[in-house]
Order: C-alpha cells, then sequence, then structure tokens
C-alpha cells in the first residue's frame, strides 16, 4: 500500500514491468525517486511523537457521501482499512470516506472497536431482508 502510494505521488507508471523498468535509466531514477518517497514517509511517521491516522470508509448503498471532516454521523459507513497515511489510491474515489484522526492508536482503536459492531449490524440487516423476502413469498 505504501508503496504504491509512494509511485502515485511521484507519477510513477506501476503497470510496468521489471524488464521494462530496468531497460531504461530514467524509468529506474524514477522508481528510485518513489521508493525515496516511500522511505521519506515512513521517517514522517516514525520520527513524530503522535501521528495522524486515517480510517478508509466506504458509505453504505443509497447514503450520501459525508464531507470527510463531518463527524456527526458514521452510522452510514463501513470501514474497510486504516493507515498512518491517507493513501493515493483512494484519493479520487467518490465512494471513498476519509476519517482523520489525531494519533495513530486512536485510529487502531475506533476501526477495532467498530467493526465487530459493523459486522453485526450487517448480519441484522440481512436477517431482516431474508424474511421480508419469505413474507412478501408467503403473502402470494
Amino acid at each position: 500500500m505504501l508503496v504504491d502510494h509512494a509511485m502515485r505521488i511521484t507519477n510513477f507508471n506501476s503497470s510496468l514491468k521489471p524488464a521494462e523498468v530496468l531497460q531504461s535509466e530514467d524509468l529506474v531514477d524514477h522508481l528510485m525517486k518513489s521508493l525515496q518517497e516511500a522511505q521519506r514517509i515512513v521517517q514522517e511517521i516514525t520520527s513524530s511523537k503522535v501521528s495522524k491516522g486515517y480510517i478508509i470508509a466506504k458509505k453504505k448503498d443509497s447514503q450520501n457521501i459525508l464531507d470527510e471532516n463531518q463527524t456527526e454521523d458514521r452510522k452510514g459507513l463501513l470501514y474497510d482499512d486504516f493507515h498512518p497515511f491517507k493513501p493515493q489510491q483512494f484519493q479520487d474515489d467518490p465512494t471513498v470516506v476519509f476519517l482523520e484522526f489525531e494519533g495513530f492508536n486512536k485510529t487502531v482503536d475506533e476501526f477495532f472497536s467498530s467493526i465487530e459492531g459493523q459486522k453485526l449490524e450487517s448480519r441484522l440487516e440481512e436477517r431482516e431482508l431474508n424474511a421480508k423476502k419469505e413474507d412478501s413469498g408467503c403473502a402470494k
């Protein structure tokens, strides 16, 4: 995830095959810049006393996209992943919402404390949907 993030930041074409990269000194240099960017990010994260954390969440079906700064209601979101950086891969994805936390430990706590509840909620919704289908099937 981090290397892909760094490649996107440096505009390196990650679909290139290793043999293609090795044939061009410019591509090797560009790849090195991407790897240096990844290293810079790691150093930035590990050198600060409190680093930010980001939860990558996806909106539930038919939910409006929330502003990334809106913390009022997270019930319409399904937590997907978490990172100590904001992955570039998802920046332009309209279905993804970033939740930013001050402190990576808080991010991890929020993610894992919510993920179990989200799984239970999802199972309940699925059971309700199945029950409604059975009811409508019996009514015919």
